[in-house]
Formats: structure tokens, C-alpha cells, sequence
């Protein structure tokens, strides 16, 4: 799971208990998050979303390389990220980092988001 707000983003690497049921409970392996820098705070909320999953993937890069992963997040665009690089160069860049990674894209509603209480920091 994957999240950001203006402030901050997050990343909570999960583990399902049976692999071969996805509806299994998941357990959580690690939780990872950091406040932006001054000039992440300028980017749009749908580059923020990004950095978020590029941020989680590189963190979690031992434990997902190799493997296909479920990356759930609030941001409905996110689902559509292959359209999306047409739009914005730091987009198509980092699109060409998750290319590295059999990733699927999944939406998640908001309420039930738990990367969310690490993005709700104070400045």
C-alpha cells in the first residue's frame, strides 16, 4: 500500500498468508515513509501518488524484485499510469522504473488505505 498527501508519503510492504488466495489475510513485513522535500511539496497530487510508489518500491526493492506484486493505492489515476506518461516527462521516467517490476495497479478507497496515518504528519 501505497500513499501521499502534501506533506509527507508512505509505504507499507504486505505479505499475504496463502499466497495462492487473494483473499487471504495479509501481514505486514515493513513500513517505510518520509516527510517531501521542499520542491516534492510543488508536485501535482498524481506525481506525489508516484513518487509514493516509487519511493515504496525502491525501499521494498529486496523483497519484491522478481516477484509480482499488488500495489494498492487511493489515487484512482494510478490505475491508468500507462496513459498517463504522455502528459508529463517525470512521469514517463518513473513509469520506466516500475517497468523493472510486475507490478499490478490496484484502486483502494481512502478509509480503507493504511499507508494513510503515516502521510497525516504536522509540519
Amino acid at each position: 500500500m501505497c500513499d501521499a498527501s502534501n506533506v509527507a508519503i508512505s509505504g507499507i510492504c504486505m505479505q499475504r498468508e496463502n499466497e495462492e488466495d487473494p483473499n487471504s489475510k495479509l501481514y505486514v513485513i515493513a513500513y517505510a515513509s518520509r516527510k517531501l522535500l521542499p520542491r516534492e511539496r510543488n508536485y501535482a497530487i498524481i506525481q506525489k501518488e508516484l513518487l509514493s510508489v516509487i519511493f515504496s518500491v525502491s525501499k521494498f526493492h529486496h523483497y519484491v524484485y522478481g516477484k509480482q506484486i499488488e500495489i494498492k493505492t487511493d489515487h484512482r489515476p494510478l490505475t491508468w499510469l500507462n496513459s498517463l506518461v504522455k502528459h508529463s516527462p517525470r512521469l514517463a521516467r518513473w513509469s520506466l522504473i516500475l517497468q523493472n517490476y510486475d507490478i499490478v495497479m490496484s484502486y483502494i478507497k481512502g478509509n480503507e488505505q493504511l499507508a494513510d496515518c503515516f502521510t497525516r504528519l504536522t509540519d
